[in-house]
Order: structure tokens, then C-alpha cells, then sequence
């Protein structure tokens, strides 16, 4: 009888120790699964400024060509009024 009930406690304190041992794992697996999902939302975050820096980056660089497009376009009329002048200038005073 006193073996059987020694059994019994033995069975029962192991029953304790494996609960506990279960508890212990869950935490573990919980923080490091938290850990994870922090990590992934700083990643994402960290996609988005980046996917946002090369938009405005990219939209700076759009403006600046449209400008030097523009300036471009002003350089040639105003060639083409210079020569258009220079050619009536040529043709008053060679009549």
C-alpha cells in the first residue's frame, strides 16, 4: 500500500512539473511569437517610409526634368526669335 501511494505522489508531483514545464514553454512561445510580430510591423513600417522617400525622391526628380524641359523649350523660341530678328535685320538693311 505505501508503495502504491508513493507511486501515486510520484505520478502526481511529475503531473505538476510537466503542467509547469507546458506553462513555461506557452510564455516562451508567446514572447517570441510577439517578438516576431513586433518586428514584422517595424519592417513593414520601414518598407512603407522607404517605399514613400523613392516617391518623393522620384516626383523631385519629375519636377526638376519638367523645368529643364521647360527652360529648353524657352531657349529655343527665344534662338528662333534671335534668328527670325537677325534675318528681318539682315533683310532692311540689304534693301
Amino acid at each position: 500500500m505505501a508503495k502504491r501511494n508513493a507511486t501515486k505522489a510520484h505520478m502526481e508531483e511529475f503531473q505538476k512539473a510537466r503542467e509547469e514545464w507546458k506553462r513555461a514553454e506557452k510564455e516562451k512561445l508567446d514572447e517570441e511569437n510577439r517578438r516576431i510580430a513586433e518586428f514584422a510591423k517595424y519592417q513593414q513600417k520601414r518598407e512603407e517610409s522607404q517605399q514613400a522617400e523613392r516617391k518623393a525622391l522620384e516626383a523631385a526628380k519629375d519636377k526638376a526634368r519638367t523645368k529643364v524641359s521647360e527652360c529648353k523649350t524657352d531657349i529655343f523660341v527665344t534662338q528662333e526669335v534671335d534668328t527670325v530678328a537677325s534675318t528681318t535685320v539682315r533683310m532692311v538693311v540689304a534693301a
